[in-house]
Order: C-alpha cells, then structure tokens, then sequence
C-alpha cells in the first residue's frame, strides 16, 4: 500500500513471486533472478565482480529462503483469505488479514536486509551517485502520480487505484461500484505528501550512510528503521496513517456487498488458483 523503491529488494522479489506465478509458474520462475538482476543493476549499476557476488547471494536467496520458506506462507495466506471471504468478510476480519500481510511482510524484509545493506554498502562514488539520480527519477514518478496540484484529481485518482485492484481479481466494474469505491476513497484522508516527505528523508539518511562508508550493519539497521519499524514517523503521521488503514479495511470488508456474486466468484477463483501456482513453484 506503499512504497516504491524504498523496499528496495523486497518490493522487487515479492512482486515478483506473485506476479510471475500468474502463469506457466515453472517456466517464469526460472528467470526470476534475471529479472531481479535486471531492477539491480538499472538502480545499483554494479560490475564485474561485485555484480557476480551479488548475483550469487540474490540467487540464493530466491531459492532458499523465498521459494522454500515465504512462498509456501504467501499461498497458505491467500488460501486463508479466500476461504475467509468467502464465509466471512467482517471488518474484524480484514484487520486480521492486514495485520498477517502485515507480518509477512515484515519477515520478509528482515531476511533480506542483511543482503541488501551488504550490496548497498558495497557502492562506490560513482554507484552512490548512480543511486541519488536513480531515486530522484524514482521521485519524480511519484509526484505525478500521488502528488497532483489539484485536490479533487487527487481523490479521483486514488479512487482509480482502487478500482484497477480489485478489477485485478473481480473483472469489470459497473458505475456504480465504481462510484461507490469513489466515493469512499474521497472520504480517506490524503497521507501521499506526508510520505513523500518521510521517503525523501530516509533516502537523505541511506545516501549519507553510504557516502559516509559507515558499513553494512549501519545500512542494515537503517533499512530496518526504515522499511519495517518507519522510525522518525511523529505521532500526527502515525495517527493519520491508522485512519486511512481503517478506512481501507473498511472499504475491503463492503466489497463483500458491492460486488456481485459472479464477481465474488471469480476474485476467489483468482485467488485460489494464485494460492496453487505459487505452491506449484516452492515444491517444485
């Protein structure tokens, strides 16, 4: 629900374990470290050695700990959410979903971390700028899609977003489901600049960090701080961010009654069959 670069690793292998599995799961996860290689070097620009090393740790990571260890989490998890909405899709229960995703998430982050602040630690000048001109680019994207002047295009298009989600699992939308989503996503509070401004700052802090050659376990208990605890957050933010959750998990919890039953059908099938081709992969 948010992010971009700033999970760095995670966002890449995690979308990529669940995105990849779409279809044909055999054939596309053996070139998942090609693709993860790709994100890689269009951010880090590595060489040489350095890239070779780094090759070989993604490698084994992707094998090891999410083949093996998250994915059979991740399809456990959207078994779980499927046979909950199809029984049960209270808001007391989304919440407990939220707060699983949450958690995985979050295991997941900590597994990589350590990789992450060794490849990043590893940076030379010319990386490190590399990097900077990356995540401004990165930036850039940002504000025009989250950013935009006007307050009511802003609403509008986070109504949008919402709407491309769950068309993903549930088909086309009618207008008024489409109004509806609208209509609940314009009364949730708008936390985009809030963390813009917090991203800005922890990629000033990461840069510093590297450019100060402060080693791999500053960098790593900088990303911790970062992508899983969101250190230096004040209580207003934190409290603005608990409000759009809620309204979110609410919004999750009416699509029970917005959505038609041939709709619901089909996000469960979707779900399900997710949930299968990912156990396809860690078992393979």
């Amino acid at each position: 629900m948010s992010g971009r670069f700033t999970r760095l690793l995670v966002v890449i292998v995690t979308a990529l374990a669940l995105l990849a599995a779409c279809s044909m799961p055999r054939f596309v996860w053996s070139f998942a470290d090609r693709a993860v290689m790709s994100r890689v070097d269009d951010w880090l620009a590595l060489e040489g050695e350095q890239r070779d090393h780094a090759r070989a740790r993604i490698d084994a990571w992707l094998e090891e700990d999410l083949r093996r260890d998250f994915m059979p989490q991740y399809a456990d998890f959207l078994h779980r959410f499927a046979d909950t909405a199809e029984t049960d899709l209270s808001t007391d229960q989304v919440e407990r979903l939220f707060a699983e995703a949450d958690a995985l998430f979050a295991a997941t982050a900590r597994s990589i971390i350590p990789l992450a602040a060794d490849i990043l630690a590893e940076l030379d000048a010319g990386q490190q700028e590399h990097l900077a001109e990356r995540l401004a680019r990165a930036n850039e994207d940002y504000e025009n899609d989250y950013l935009l002047d006007d307050p009511q295009a802003r609403r509008e298009a986070l109504g949008e977003r919402f709407i491309q989600q769950v068309e993903r699992w549930s088909g086309s939308l009618n207008a008024e489901q489409r109004r509806l989503i609208h209509e609940r996503a314009a009364e949730l509070p708008d936390t985009a600049g809030e963390w813009y401004r917090y991203r800005r700052f922890m990629e000033a802090e990461l840069l510093g960090l590297l450019a100060d050659d402060v080693g791999a376990a500053a960098v790593a208990e900088h990303l911790e701080c970062w992508w899983i605890e969101r250190c230096g957050r004040s209580r207003e933010q934190q409290a603005r961010t608990d409000e759009l959750r809620r309204g979110l998990m609410a919004m999750v919890a009416e699509l029970d009654v917005w959505l038609t039953p041939d709709q619901q059908e089909r996000a469960l099938e979707r779900l399900r069959r997710r949930a299968g081709q990912i156990e396809h992969i860690a078992q393979r």
